[in-house]
């Protein structure tokens, strides 16, 4: 429940999620986000996340808004 309340708290609210998964201390977040290179500094400022980074390229889809973006961040401080 922690990362999910972390995660929301995080993400701006034109941020919507269209996956999250944890495995092992690595959280997998997929979504769109009206500016996706603008994620990673508010998750790197989080207390409960290291390590943000993106898993692929951030691209536009036609018919949708904003970017979408594939990420992934270690839970926990090591």
């Amino acid at each position: 429940m922690a990362v999910w309340e972390e995660i929301s708290r995080r993400l701006p609210d034109s941020t919507w999620l269209t996956d999250l998964s944890l495995d092992r201390g690595t959280l997998m977040v997929s979504g769109f986000a009206q500016s996706a290179a603008g994620l990673i500094a508010p998750l790197e400022e989080s207390l409960l996340f290291s390590e943000p980074s993106f898993t692929s390229p951030i691209f536009r889809v036609p018919g949708q808004s904003g970017e979408h973006f594939e990420m992934r961040l270690k839970v926990g401080q090591e």
